[in-house]
């Protein structure tokens, strides 16, 4: 025996508890294509449940990521959503889920965070460029600046060779 009728929980009248099977689709809708989460509304679930759909949604796509509340990027998720596409690293909304992500993973700094506050990024570039100043050659190049040149140069001498050709320092 298999099927949603066994997922969901029984009532004493041998029904299915209605929100288990609709959580049984929701799953099985994410776990085919993790963008369906963007459809769904997840505030009427149990944190535990929540965490299991976004989990299952970035596993199976990454750029699923952007349907994540806030609140629910936790280092693990985000951690999923970017090995499954590096490209996710764009809806990480944390600071300091992203701050984490991209110490650990540098090269990530190409993908900018687009809802993260100005000086929340400015932040994060400035402690990964401290900490490895080869992060500096990830840096989309309208944003190589001189404060992060110099930052970089630091550890990292060969980041002058990533300075835009087409300004001067």
């Amino acid at each position: 025996r298999t099927g949603a009728r066994e997922y969901g929980a029984h009532n004493e009248d041998t029904s299915v508890n209605q929100d288990s099977l609709w959580h049984f689709f929701r799953m099985a809708a994410v776990l085919h294509n993790g963008l369906a989460l963007g459809d769904m509304e997840l505030q009427n679930y149990t944190v535990d449940a929540r965490v299991a759909l976004c989990m299952a949604a970035v596993r199976q796509n990454g750029r699923a990521l952007r349907s994540v509340p806030r609140e629910m990027q936790t280092l693990e998720i985000v951690e999923a959503a970017v090995a499954n596409d590096a490209t996710a690293a764009h809806y990480m909304r944390d600071p300091e889920v992203a701050m984490a992500i991209l110490l650990e993973r540098p090269e990530l700094l190409r993908y900018e965070p687009l809802d993260l506050g100005g000086n929340a990024l400015r932040n994060i570039r400035r402690a990964v460029l401290q900490r490895d100043g080869s992060a500096f050659q990830h840096l989309p190049s309208l944003d190589r600046t001189l404060e992060y040149l110099r930052l970089a140069l630091q550890t990292f001498p060969w980041a002058i060779n990533y300075w835009p050709a087409d300004r001067h320092l």
